[in-house]
């Protein structure tokens, strides 16, 4: 797996911008972004917001929705749209 980063910045949207009453314990989850299937090729740690490729990364532009929701108020939820970019490895020429 290749670790991309923690989506904390969901969390403080959710409790900050959206709701003033939310729980401390947030799950978090991903979906495609309106019919593509970017998000099959990554996973989220549901406790921290950990986002990971679920293979190793290839290079490209990924979009998926990451949700955020209170676990004791499943109505109280935040989705944000993230773009994942990943640039190609440069070539290194070996010169003996």
């Amino acid at each position: 797996m290749t670790a991309v980063g923690t989506v904390s910045a969901i969390y403080t949207q959710l409790s900050d911008g959206v709701y003033s009453d939310i729980s401390s314990k947030i799950t978090y989850s991903i979906s495609d972004v309106d019919g593509g299937n970017d998000a099959q090729k990554f996973t989220i740690d549901s406790n921290t917001g950990a986002l990971s490729f679920v293979q190793e990364a290839q290079a490209g532009s990924y979009q998926l929705n990451v949700n955020a929701t209170d676990s004791t108020n499943g109505d109280k939820s935040y989705t944000q749209t993230i773009s994942v970019t990943v640039s190609a490895k440069p070539e290194v020429k070996i010169v003996f």
